[in-house]
């Protein structure tokens, strides 16, 4: 059954190995922590990774597995699957102990020890296994997080390839627009002045129109009176030869103003 004033194994650990072992800031400190992690930690708020449930089994000596069982209702165990008390952790935490696997008989040493196959390894060879595992599992995630981030720099860089292509493309045709666009203001700005040109010959024209159109009025004027002269006389001219001569004469001076 469950402990129901612990939570967490991690939160029994800490009340097995006594107040001044389990206290917050020094606990966190020992594991690399901040005491609000630990305290999340504790509460269940957040989950143990191998990680850290491997540093914290480095620095305590409970059993890894059991740590991450999240089992409350199981008695803590060390690392050889053996009751986990204070004094284990005491032990454990000794300087001059160095425990050894598969040993039933509680020897110190290799030298007390008489059960066959046990390691009685240095611990800081455990140690260096530990940090050994560790390091590995960082290389593992180094190395996803390398891959992912590759992944994406591809995808990225496909990305701006293809805006780079499209810009380009873009711009090829702005250039080409513009060149169009170009050309025709030089056309537009040559078939201006052709216009202007043959509206300054159009006004030429008129005006020399209406100077021909004042002098013809002017001649039809000229005529209209010789022909009101010629009329008077042959209505009221009594002397035939005479009045003819004058008509004549009229005529003649008519036609050569016309001239």
């Amino acid at each position: 059954m469950a402990n129901p004033q612990h939570k967490t194994c991690l939160s029994v650990l800490r009340s097995v190995i006594g107040s001044a072992a389990g206290n917050e800031a020094r606990f966190a400190e020992k594991i690399g922590r901040s005491t609000s992690w630990l305290k999340k930690a504790s509460c269940g708020q957040i989950p143990l990774t191998e990680n850290i449930a491997l540093r914290i089994s480095h620095e305590t000596g409970i059993s890894m597995r059991w740590l991450m069982q999240r089992d409350t209702s199981k008695t803590p165990v060390d690392k050889d699957d053996k009751t986990f008390t204070k004094a284990t952790y005491e032990n454990y935490r000794s300087p001059d102990y160095f425990p050894g696997k598969g040993c039933d008989c509680e020897a110190r040493s290799s030298y007390e020890c008489g059960c066959e196959g046990a390691d009685w390894t240095p611990k800081e060879v455990y140690d260096l296994r530990g940090e050994v595992m560790a390091l590995k599992a960082f290389a593992e995630s180094t190395a996803h997080l390398a891959k992912s981030l590759k992944a994406e720099r591809d995808e990225a860089r496909a990305g701006w390839d293809q805006e780079i292509t499209f810009n380009q493309c873009q711009l090829k045709d702005a250039k080409q627009l513009a060149d169009r666009l170009t050309a025709l203001e030089l056309h537009s700005t040559s078939e201006l002045a052709r216009l202007e040109q043959e509206r300054d010959e159009a006004l030429s024209q008129i005006v020399q129109a209406e100077c021909r159109a004042e002098r013809f009025c002017q001649e039809r004027d000229e005529a209209r009176n010789a022909l009101m002269k010629i009329e008077d006389l042959f209505i009221d001219g009594t002397d035939i030869y005479a009045d003819r001569e004058n008509m004549g004469m009229i005529a003649r001076n008519a036609l050569e103003e016309a001239k």
